[in-house]
């Protein structure tokens, strides 16, 4: 059985690939204070600006990236977030509603020193 967001699934049900560890959903406070500790270069090309909107609280955009994998073939999705990501399982639920396809929420946390 896969337990996914909206409901359980039997294995033989899925019928195609499935990406194992994606984040769909990162607070915005989480991306910034990731983004702040990498190299100047890094920096630019990922610092979203105030006045932007944040990418992963597009609920348009993601929708329609997970359609876009449907259509080419993922079958299911394994968001690897976590609570103190800022992940919202209820975004997840809507995404997975809004584009048919199933997601399994996973997640951990470190409890070692870890390298960014």
């Amino acid at each position: 059985m896969i337990r996914t967001i909206l409901k359980d699934v039997a294995p033989d049900t899925i019928g195609g690939p499935t990406l194992f560890h994606e984040h769909m959903s990162l607070s915005r406070a989480y991306w910034d204070q990731m983004v702040a500790s990498f190299p100047p270069a890094v920096k630019e090309r990922l610092a979203v600006p105030a006045s932007e909107s944040y990418f992963l609280e597009n609920m348009d955009l993601i929708v329609s990236e997970m359609r876009a994998a449907k259509q080419d073939g993922i079958a299911c999705l394994v968001d690897g977030g976590h609570a103190d990501m800022g992940r919202s399982v209820a975004f997840l639920k809507e995404v997975s509603t809004r584009s048919g396809l199933p997601i399994v929420v996973s997640g951990g946390y470190y409890t070692q020193p870890f390298q960014r």
